[in-house]
């Protein structure tokens, strides 16, 4: 296992497909032939339709709202296309594109820049602390996500931004 997590290393900020990094990976352990049978693995995601349906009424009161992860390009592509990811979000920011990832402070200027924000207009949320400390750093809104209810804490968020957005 680690092997793979360090053969994804490089995919996971677009230096190469992961594809392509994990072949020779598997070729060590005599598994050269099973690299189209493991790729559906890193499909294995459960999305969280209550958050999804939350995104799409923001989007409906005209927020926008990004995707922003961790991923290289296999996943990407799933997340996007299968999972219907770039329909549901306004725009998506898989770091295997920008070249950085989170908690990189490049990753989050990237975004502000390519949605022509200030840090200040921004609400990120994340269920990693190290990735909301790297945003909150950035001079964004943050709120650390653990479960429990997002809706009353993105609510409020937005409210006080709002508020001091003027």
């Amino acid at each position: 296992l680690p092997a793979i997590f360090s053969a994804e290393r490089p995919a996971i900020i677009g230096q190469g497909s992961f594809a392509e990094a994990l072949a020779p990976v598997l070729e060590r352990f005599g598994l050269a032939d099973a690299l189209q049978d493991l790729l559906p693995a890193w499909h294995l995601i459960e999305p969280d339709r209550r958050a999804l349906a939350f995104v799409e009424e923001l989007r409906t009161r005209r927020f926008t709202c990004c995707l922003a992860t961790n991923q290289q390009d296999v996943r990407r592509r799933y997340m996007s296309q299968e999972l219907g990811y770039r329909t549901i979000f306004d725009r998506e920011y898989y770091s295997c594109d920008i070249g950085h990832r989170k908690p990189d402070a490049a990753y989050f200027h990237h975004i502000l820049a390519d949605l022509a924000l200030e840090p200040a207009a921004a609400l990120f949320i994340d269920d990693a602390e190290v990735n909301v400390a790297a945003a909150r750093e950035t001079g964004m809104a943050t709120i650390h996500y653990s479960g429990g209810d997002l809706r009353a804490r993105v609510e409020k968020a937005l409210a006080r931004q709002l508020e001091n957005l003027g």
